[in-house]
């Protein structure tokens, strides 16, 4: 596949090589030779952070300090004001994207800078994988996953049988954000994970767009908390926004999400790659750095240092 056809694009603000290194390393010797972009805080990157940087090809792109990243009294200070601040205000504020990401903490923040990284460049690429980074390896090259007829929007659910309504962290994420008619009425719904989304260009546009116009008047209700953007996406999606997305089953696509998952729900095997039930490789996998066991098969599987567990 072309270089110019795939993008990865991920937000590493507040990283250095050190949290990257297993993200982008496992990437690349897969074979991929696409793009990848990570949004990043120059202050938080060292000369030796850059070089290694370059080295695997990552392009950087700069932003400004967010909420989450700020000094503790500067930061209460934005969580007041964005609390504050009544929903209309944050609205018409999400049109100049700086005042109002200044208030959002990283995990929503990354939708506003991916709404306008990608107005604005990447225009030759056909598809786009938006990923956490930290805690994702690639075991196989993403792009193969994305064909010339793929569907615009694929979304990837977490463990089978976990719902929005039996799930404690995402249950009390769509209570907070939207209330308890709300929670009860999509509370059966699969939980889908907002680590991981890919399509085509114009797809991943169309659900970051829908994203960023949901975050917005909920600024104030995220301050001072990580983690609310999957109750908006999960609110999203069991509200029909993306009538065009695809849904794939826990490792039956591009990714296997393992957190909390059962020994028969996955295994790893002696060469370091893990496989879902069915014996396939998923391309990437989520969470892996949770387990002491699966964090040191990774790295030894890519000749890197063993961590202390």
């Amino acid at each position: 596949m072309p270089v110019s056809q795939t993008l990865i694009l991920t937000a590493a603000t507040g990283y250095g090589w050190d949290e990257v290194e297993t993200f982008l390393l496992s990437l690349r010797r897969t074979g991929y030779d696409g793009r990848v972009a990570l949004l990043v805080e120059n202050h938080s990157l060292t000369t030796p952070d850059r070089v290694k940087l370059a080295e695997v090809d990552a392009e950087l792109i700069p932003v400004y300090p967010i909420l989450s990243h700020l000094p503790t009294k500067p930061a209460r200070a934005r969580y007041r004001i964005a609390r504050w601040l009544p929903p209309s205000i944050h609205r018409a504020m999400a049109a100049q994207l700086r005042p109002n990401i200044w208030l959002h903490p990283i995990m929503s923040a990354r939708f506003f800078f991916f709404r306008d990284v990608l107005a604005r460049k990447f225009k030759d690429v056909e598809h786009v994988i938006l990923s956490d980074v930290r805690d994702v390896a690639f075991q196989t090259n993403p792009a193969d996953a994305l064909r010339p007829d793929s569907v615009p929007l694929n979304l990837f659910s977490e463990q089978l049988g976990r719902t929005l309504g039996n799930d404690a962290i995402n249950r009390h994420w769509i209570n907070h954000l939207f209330g308890a008619d709300c929670l009860a009425r999509i509370s059966n719904a699969t939980v889908s994970c907002a680590g991981v989304v890919s399509g085509t260009r114009d797809g991943v546009r169309h659900y970051v767009n829908a994203m960023c116009e949901q975050l917005a008047p909920l600024a104030g209700a995220m301050a001072g908390r990580n983690g609310y953007d999957q109750g908006v996406h999960n609110y999203l999606i069991a509200n029909d926004q993306f009538p065009e997305a695809k849904t794939w089953a826990n490792g039956a696509g591009m990714v296997i999400h393992l957190e909390g998952l059962e020994d028969h729900e996955y295994s790893l095997d002696h060469d370091g790659f893990i496989r879902a039930p069915d014996g396939r490789i998923p391309p990437m996998i989520h969470q892996y750095d949770r387990y002491p066991h699966m964090l040191q098969a990774v790295r030894k599987r890519l000749d890197l240092n063993p961590l202390n567990s």
